[in-house]
């Protein structure tokens, strides 16, 4: 996972718009967009279409139970 998230964290530091890194209360996150990248690409890897299914698969995990599911899913759009 460390690769994907270097990877996810290259990709987001160049092409990600600044309007987007530099929002309103991007401090508070609990989880970087970095981290929430590579949790949508593990999602595309395991061919997991339904985020409620994903959703509740990181709810099996320690670090997926930091994030409520409509703000997960709100993010992810």
């Amino acid at each position: 996972m460390g690769k994907n998230f270097q990877i996810c964290s290259k990709f987001y530091q160049d092409y990600c718009p600044g309007q987007l890194k530099n929002r309103h209360n991007v401090h508070l996150s609990k989880v970087s967009d970095e981290s929430l990248l590579v949790l949508l690409l593990l999602q595309a890897e395991l061919g997991i279409r339904s985020q409620r299914h994903f959703y509740r698969i990181c709810q099996l995990f320690p670090c997926g139970r930091l994030l409520e599911r409509s703000r997960f899913n709100r993010r992810a759009r």
